[in-house]
């Protein structure tokens, strides 16, 4: 009996923006592949200004946090398991919720 053969590269349909997107972002993602503590420490700067300024200046550093999580998960979303993309996403959700109860305050 043979076994079945399996294509190591199934093939994967793209839409274009996905496309169009994932070529612009190519080039900062290869950079932050290069330094990867810049954005720990800009996302660890924006928590920090977040939690100590609280109010409106808080909620944008929250803001901007979900925009850079939402940015990444959009890119690795289809690589992503159904749990990963679950916990992905409430993180996304809890980041989102901060900022707004910041923003309110």
């Amino acid at each position: 009996m043979s076994t079945p053969s399996h294509d190591p590269q199934p093939e994967v349909r793209v839409s274009p923006l996905r496309a169009r997107l994932e070529h612009l972002a190519a080039p900062i993602v290869e950079r932050t592949m290069q330094t990867p503590a810049i954005p720990l420490i800009v996302v660890g700067g924006l928590l920090v200004i977040g939690v100590l300024t609280r109010h409106v200046i808080g909620a944008i550093a929250f803001g901007i946090i979900a925009l850079l999580l939402v940015c990444v998960l959009y890119l690795g979303w289809p690589r992503l398991t159904p749990l990963e993309k679950l916990m992905r996403f409430a993180v996304l959700l809890l980041t989102v919720a901060v900022a707004l109860v910041m923003a309110a305050d």
